[in-house]
């Protein structure tokens, strides 16, 4: 959505007045109830206020939005930079925010999980694991066996609320893979990561659990943020974290 885009790349500031339908509809070149839906959608993203007799105003996302609108800005930002020079500095940040979050709130699952995970969804994740073996040359399979992984530890949290925000984060995960598919360098590392957390989780140890998954993600959040800021990157293995450019944070 262009509209969207412009708003989320700065180039339709916070506090604007956005014009009426009709002059948006010949800017875009579209219909006016093309323009009509895709208000109601700037209106349910929290992008824009209508107030009857006043008009359309746009919003300051960062303290309106919520966090499906990740993808959205990587893709206005790389829209902005231009495909040529791929994903801007803006992009990269958000990027990075993205991945932080999923660090942080992988722990506290895994701390809760530790203590509440019962032996069939230990064999769910072990049969994940297992599967994912089979999977190495399937991008798309691969990546959704490791929100499944991740799936049947919030069903062991048992905490509805957590299973909601997972919910709007696994959803934001996967556009944005979309638009930065992970490495294949990063899936001998995954494998290894569901190994500690599965050992952990089996003895109940939630600080190694929450220990393993942090340092494990961090670690492929650097090769991650290494592939954006270069052209290429090593291989990534057993043994090869200490290669790895600096932390993100």
């Amino acid at each position: 959505m262009a509209l969207r885009r412009d708003i989320l790349s700065g180039m339709v500031a916070a506090g604007d007045r956005l014009p009426p339908e009709p002059e948006l509809s010949e800017r875009f070149g579209v219909s006016r109830l093309t323009v009509r839906e895709a208000v109601k959608g700037l209106v349910a993203q929290r992008l824009i206020r209508i107030e009857r007799g006043v008009g359309t105003h746009v919003l300051d996302y960062r303290r309106s939005g919520g966090l499906e609108l990740v993808p959205h800005i990587l893709d206005a930002e790389r829209r902005r930079a231009g495909a040529a020079e791929g994903l801007s500095r803006a992009a990269r940040r958000i990027l990075t925010d993205a991945l932080e979050l999923r660090r942080i709130l992988s722990a506290e699952l895994l701390g809760l999980a530790a203590l509440r995970i019962d032996g069939a969804q230990l064999d769910q994740l072990r049969e994940v694991r297992r599967q994912q073996e089979q999977r190495w040359d399937d991008d798309g399979a691969f990546a959704a066996g490791d929100l499944r992984f991740i799936s049947v530890i919030i069903d062991a949290c048992a905490n509805l609320a957590l299973r909601l925000l997972f919910n709007t984060l696994h959803r934001t995960i996967e556009e944005i893979s979309a638009v930065v598919p992970p490495p294949r360098e990063l899936r001998a590392q995954s494998l290894e990561l569901y190994d500690q957390v599965i050992a952990c989780l089996d003895t109940g140890n939630g600080p190694a659990a929450r220990e393993a998954v942090v340092e494990g993600l961090r670690m492929q959040d650097l090769y991650l943020q290494h592939v954006l800021e270069a052209s290429s990157a090593p291989p990534l293995g057993p043994g090869r974290s200490a290669d790895l450019p600096g932390d993100p944070q």
